[in-house]
């Protein structure tokens, strides 16, 4: 972590400079760090957010944000910018330091939240030529890797991070993330646990083991680590829709609605969150709960804050209106469900079509480049656009 941050000096004073304070800025938005910061948790607690880090927005007060990390608590606004006009900050900042890797990495990480896989892969790869050893390169690009479905690779990055920094908290959270995405509970275990040894403080760690043990079917174990989470972030959806996940499977519908609602408070702009309350409407034992009219209206919202871009809540919503009785329609919602099924995997496909880890040289190793790879014609500037 500490190589990661001797990049930016150069960058520091640039930075201060040119921030502009950010566009209005609401609970559940994700925003892109673009001025190093300390997120100031409770108890004491911090945490230092690098240029390039994406994180979402808890709570506004002023002009302090309360963002999910690490380590959950306070920001200055003026640290931050929505996605669309980071993108454009880290892409300005590429072309003024064509030589310096963190703001290609930034830039490489803020396009990844933002969809722009392909160039986000370009901008990572050109952050690793600069900088091969750079442990948030490694990290964030693995995080891209995995979302394009292509997991060994997201797991050959993620243990590079780990092998260079092994005592970072943040890297090995990370690869039990993508260990947990993977099915490999005890190795996700295993990274947890080391984790909490170095910051027990930290919320998203304890959501991460709560995870990996509901998926192991310990309930009691995965309920108690998401009520820790909410104990050192009272707002954290995923904490919330993590236990009420638990709670639903132990027919103790009432606590899971209520941690359902508070969720969808939490964070509004939640898809995930509308789609757990409406599969619960949908398949409630309860009678006061099950309601396939709610449901209906639920997932509807997922998809909209989705952008009709999941087929998970498109599918609910279809057997959402069957259950209502309306056939006609849950037919049209099925259909609409596949369809954007079929639009995420020819997205995938067309990437492997055009062989982007080849161009990058990922496959390979790309620090035995030699002269004659020309490395600056083949990547003569930041990559914004898909």
């Amino acid at each position: 972590m500490r190589s990661a941050l001797k990049l930016l000096c150069p960058l520091g004073l640039l930075l201060a400079l040119t921030h502009t304070a950010p566009a209005a800025i609401e609970v559940g938005d994700l925003v892109a760090v673009t001025a190093e910061t300390t997120v100031r948790g409770e108890g004491g607690a911090t945490q230092k957010l690098v240029p390039g880090a994406v994180v979402v927005v808890e709570q506004v007060d002023a002009n302090r944000l309360w963002v999910s990390a690490l380590v959950s608590g306070w920001i200055d606004a003026t640290a931050v910018m929505d996605l669309d006009s980071a993108i454009k900050h880290f892409a300005d900042l590429a072309v003024k330091f064509p030589k310096d890797a963190a703001p290609l990495r930034a830039l490489g990480n803020v396009l990844r939240a933002r969809g722009k896989l392909e160039a986000s892969l370009d901008n990572f790869c050109r952050a690793e030529r600069l900088a091969p050893d750079d442990v948030l390169t490694h990290r964030w690009r693995a995080w891209l890797i995995l979302a394009a479905q292509f997991p060994e690779e997201a797991t050959s990055d993620i243990c590079a991070a780990v092998r260079l920094a092994p005592n970072d908290p943040a890297a090995l959270l990370d690869r039990g993330a993508i260990y947990l995405s993977l099915g490999k509970l005890d190795a996700a275990l295993a990274d947890y646990d080391a984790a909490l040894k170095l910051v027990p403080q930290s919320a998203v760690a304890h959501v991460g083991r709560g995870d990996v043990r509901a998926d192991r079917g310990d309930l009691p174990g995965a309920i108690a680590d998401y009520t820790e989470a909410l104990k050192l972030d009272p707002h954290d959806a995923r904490a919330l829709i993590g236990r009420a996940g638990c709670y639903a499977r132990q027919q103790r519908e009432d606590l899971a609605l209520a941690d359902l609602e508070a969720a969808i408070k939490a964070n509004p702009k939640s898809a995930r969150a509308y789609h757990r309350l409406s599969l619960l409407e949908l398949n409630a034992v309860s009678d006061k709960i099950r309601s396939p009219a709610k449901a209906i209206e639920h997932a509807r919202r997922a998809c909209e804050l989705s952008r009709w871009r999941w087929m998970e809540p498109a599918m609910t919503l279809a057997e959402a209106h069957a259950a209502a009785g309306d056939t006609p329609r849950a037919v049209e919602m099925r259909i609409a469900a596949l369809r954007i099924g079929m639009a995420e995997s020819s997205h995938i496909a067309s990437w492997r079509m055009r062989a982007h880890f080849e161009e990058c040289r990922l496959l390979r190793d790309v620090n035995k480049a030699t002269d004659a790879d020309a490395a600056d014609d083949d990547f003569p500037r930041p990559a914004v656009t898909q």
